[in-house]
C-alpha cells in the first residue's frame, strides 16, 4: 500500500511500502531493460516487501543532473536492504495536461542511476531531468513522478518537483538532425538528444569537462542512454538505425578542438585549457553520430547559430 504522497519539497521524507503486485513492472515500463539497471530477481525480491524513503538532497532537484538518495528496509523488521541496487530501476514521469488533452513522456536514466551508499541499505540516486515542473516563479508546468520498482515488486510512485537550473551555467543542450526522426502527435518530430553536463573539474592540464548523452526512443517514456550499438526501434519494435558511431569534440575557444570519447555509461570527457577558476566560460561541443552531425536546430553546422554551447563557471 502506498502511504499519502508528499511533495519532495517538505521537510519530511516520503515513505512508500512496496508489496507483491500482480503487475511485474512498474507503469510505462516494457519490460526492456531501457534504463540500463540490469533487470534481475531473486527469491528475497520477488517474496519480501520493502519500505522505500526518499532522503532530499540539499540542491534539490532541477533541470540537468539532480542527486537524491533512497533508504530501503525490509518492511517485516525494520532492518537495511542492502545490495539491491543493481535491482533497483528508477522510472521517472511527467506530465503535462491542457484543457484538450493529456501528455507524458520519461526521462534519461543512466546506467549508474542507482549506487549502494556506504551506509547499509541507502542507496545515492542520479538522474538527468530535460524539463521543469514549476517555473521560476513556481507556477506548475506539469508533474513529474517516479515510480521504483526493486526486482519485480513496484514499491509505488512518489511525486516530484523539479525546478529550473539553478545559476547561469548550462545545464543541458538539445541536439537534432533534420534527417534523424520519429512519430509524434500523427506527424514526425526529430529525434531529440539531451546532451547533459554532468561534471566540470580541475584536472591535471586544466579542466576535465564531463557531458552525459541521451536520446528518445519513438516511445516518449524511454529515454536511453547513447553508446555505440544503441538500437533505437519504433512504436512496434522494429529497429530503425543503430549507433554505429559516436564522436564528440570540445573546445573553449572554437577553434581547438579535444576528442572527447564516451565510456560504456555514456559519459563522454575531455581535458581542457583556456577555463579559470570563478571565471565564467564557454565549452562548446561538436556531436556526431553515424557520421552525422547534431546541432540545436537539426541543420548543418553553423558554428556562429547552432553549436552546443555550455555557459560554464569553473569551481
Amino acid at each position: 500500500m502506498v502511504a499519502p504522497m508528499k511533495s519532495l519539497l517538505l521537510a519530511l521524507p516520503l515513505l512508500l511500502v512496496a508489496c507483491s503486485s500482480s503487475n511485474p513492472t512498474s507503469a510505462g515500463d516494457s519490460g526492456a531493460p531501457e534504463s540500463g539497471v540490469p533487470d534481475v530477481v531473486s527469491d528475497a525480491v520477488t517474496t519480501e516487501g520493502y519500505a522505500v524513503e526518499y532522503v532530499a538532497d540539499p540542491a534539490g532537484l532541477h533541470v540537468g543532473k539532480s542527486h537524491f538518495q533512497l533508504k530501503v528496509t525490509h518492511k517485516a523488521d525494520g532492518t537495511p536492504a542492502a545490495g539491491l541496487a543493481s535491482s533497483m530501476k528508477l522510472a521517472p514521469k511527467m506530465t503535462m495536461s491542457t484543457s484538450s488533452m493529456t501528455m507524458s513522456h520519461g526521462a534519461p536514466v543512466p546506467v549508474d542511476a542507482v549506487a549502494e551508499s556506504s551506509v547499509p541499505g541507502t542507496y545515492d540516486c542520479t538522474l538527468f531531468f530535460q524539463m521543469a515542473s514549476v517555473d521560476s516563479q513556481g507556477n506548475t508546468q506539469g508533474s513529474w513522478t517516479l515510480d521504483v520498482t526493486i526486482g519485480r515488486v513496484d514499491t509505488g510512485s512518489m511525486d516530484l518537483t523539479v525546478t529550473p537550473p539553478a545559476g547561469t551555467d548550462t545545464a543541458d543542450v538539445m541536439l537534432r538532425n533534420a534527417s534523424d526522426t520519429i512519430a509524434a502527435m500523427g506527424g514526425t518530430k526529430m529525434r531529440p538528444y539531451p546532451l547533459f553536463r554532468d561534471a566540470l573539474e580541475a584536472a591535471q592540464g586544466g579542466y576535465a569537462f564531463k557531458a552525459f548523452l541521451a536520446t528518445e526512443q519513438e516511445d516518449p517514456m524511454i529515454w536511453p542512454p547513447v553508446t555505440v550499438g544503441l538500437e533505437l526501434v519504433d512504436q512496434s519494435g522494429t529497429v530503425v538505425q543503430t549507433v554505429q558511431s559516436l564522436d564528440l569534440q570540445a573546445s573553449t575557444d572554437g577553434s581547438t578542438w579535444v576528442p572527447m570519447p564516451c565510456d560504456s555509461m555514456s559519459r563522454c570527457a575531455a581535458t581542457l585549457t583556456g577555463l579559470s577558476q570563478g571565471v565564467a566560460g564557454n565549452v562548446f561541443v561538436k556531436t556526431r553520430i553515424n557520421g552525422n552531425e547534431y546541432t540545436t536546430d537539426g541543420n548543418a553546422l553553423d558554428p556562429s547559430k547552432n553549436l552546443a554551447t555550455f555557459a560554464v563557471t569553473p569551481p
